[in-house]
């Protein structure tokens, strides 16, 4: 859900001050299949050309104001976001799907 919120930043303060443990998953926006549609659309995330993504949009019956609000994270920003987490990824045939951020408290 990280990539929903207009202040990643903010909410990842907020995850470490008032939890021990935590567990975040959030796609990857290289993956080739957008998946926050009803219908994954595919290369949606490389088409260049705002008119091309409203097209595929109104193809998969997906709402193009939406998808323009997801907010892709890089490997790099959930580091400097949850320093302590460990991070792997799910990979579908050998690309990057999904990352997933957790952290346990052993004390």
């Amino acid at each position: 859900m990280i990539e929903h919120v207009d202040d990643p930043k903010a909410l990842a303060i907020e995850i470490c001050r008032v939890s021990r443990n935590y567990f975040l998953q959030m796609p990857h926006g290289g993956f080739p299949l957008e998946t926050h549609s009803f219908i994954p659309i595919p290369f949606y995330g490389f088409l260049p050309w705002e008119w091309l993504r409203r097209f595929a949009c109104k193809l998969f019956g997906a709402r193009f104001e939406y998808l323009q609000s997801v907010r892709y994270l890089s490997e790099v920003e959930l580091r400097c976001l949850f320093p302590e987490a460990t991070i792997y990824y799910e990979a579908v045939l050998g690309l990057k799907k999904s990352f997933y951020v957790y952290y346990v408290d052993m004390d």
